[in-house]
């Protein structure tokens, strides 16, 4: 399970966690798909070790593995497959989750094998959590410092929902929410209760904050600029359009 960057994964984790309704064990994130699909230094240890440590701390009498998934250097997919097992002993949640937001990028090599190990004890499915493109693409030009980050928010999301979704429909069971308005409408509910196959207790909604139009506006504008030539503009006009068609199929048609 999982989502993208800015589009509410971690609202949608924390509502549905506290509901009891799943579960990442001891932190939301882990990364350590990410860095299984690493030839080179784990980049992701650092935080995991913090985070899962602190969490670790709370626990009466935490298991060995708790302590080997978040302080090894040496990542396995023995490992993932242990600290989850022993997850399902510990947390009451009927579902397990891995909302690790690297994980769409991790490459389907990896994938493959993943499913392979995993599958003789666990229904893997995959949770898209989307966010219409053209707030994300705001919401993450905000994130990293406002417009002068256009070209590294709009080259980060350029399609990338219609890649990752043709990468995991191949191998799992797919089902896509709006985690904002998922979170702010209850937009969803009855698709993911149904994909599941657990309802949803009754959880926490929240009014999200307004998309900042008058930087939308900006970001159009500075299209304009950055893509002067009628074609790349036009390029870059489909490229969103695609995209923003991929999502409203994928999340809004029901």
């Amino acid at each position: 399970m999982g989502g993208y960057a800015k589009c509410g994964t971690t609202s949608v984790y924390k509502a549905l966690n506290n509901a009891n309704y799943l579960t990442s064990g001891l932190n939301k994130e882990s990364h350590y798909i990410s860095d299984l699909s690493s030839h080179g230094p784990k980049k992701h240890f650092d935080k995991r070790k913090k985070w899962n440590l602190k969490a670790i701390e709370k626990l009466e009498k935490p298991s060995p593995i708790y302590i080997e998934f978040s302080t090894s250097t040496e990542v396995s997919l023995q490992t993932y497959l242990d600290y989850y097992l022993q997850v399902s002993k510990d947390y009451p949640h009927p579902i397990l989750a891995d909302f690790s937001t690297t994980n769409a990028d991790v490459p389907l090599n990896v994938w493959y094998d993943f499913k392979e190990f995993m599958s003789p004890y666990f229904n893997v499915k995959c949770l898209f959590i989307m966010r219409h493109p053209m707030e994300r693409l705001v919401s993450l030009a905000n994130w990293w410092g406002g417009i002068d980050n256009l070209d590294r928010a709009f080259n980060y999301s350029k399609n990338q929902y219609q890649t990752n979704y043709q990468k995991f429909s191949s191998l799992f069971d797919c089902c896509s929410i709006d985690g904002i308005r998922f979170m702010n409408e209850g937009l969803g509910k009855d698709k993911l209760e149904k994909f599941f196959e657990v309802p949803i207790p009754e959880f926490e909604h929240r009014v999200d904050k307004p998309v900042n139009r008058y930087l939308e506006l900006k970001i159009s504008s500075a299209l304009m600029h950055e893509f002067p030539s009628k074609t790349i503009k036009r390029k870059v006009e489909r490229m969103m359009s695609k995209e923003i068609e991929f999502y409203k199929r994928s999340v809004e048609n029901f």
